[in-house]
């Protein structure tokens, strides 16, 4: 790691670790990584109780949507990428919200 962690950031690191690399449902996953670990408590402020349950709620939407095993370097989404031009949908709630209003 080249940041240097307080004592409770690094128990919060091993701690969502240990307990995600022991669990059940990861067992038929890769091993959960420092790297991963970290962006998903920063995401949550270093609270491993929410930092985990948003974890596995990622988990459970990539796999309900099936977006797991993606080769970015075969085409058709090589090609995508390569010309730089993304969409950004909108999003439903704004969708939703705007149909209630008329």
């Amino acid at each position: 790691m080249d940041y240097d962690y307080s004592s409770d950031q690094s128990k919060a690191i091993k701690q969502f670790i240990d307990l995600l690399n022991s669990s059940s449902t990861q067992q038929a996953q890769r091993k959960v990584s420092s790297t991963t670990a970290i962006q998903y408590l920063f995401a949550r402020k270093f609270d491993v109780p929410k930092a985990v349950a948003l974890f596995e709620a990622n988990n459970l939407i990539r796999q309900r949507e099936g977006l797991f095993g993606f080769n970015t370097s075969a085409d058709p989404l090589r090609t995508e990428l390569e010309t730089g031009k993304f969409t950004i949908l909108v999003s439903r709630k704004k969708k939703i919200s705007e149909n209630n209003l008329q």
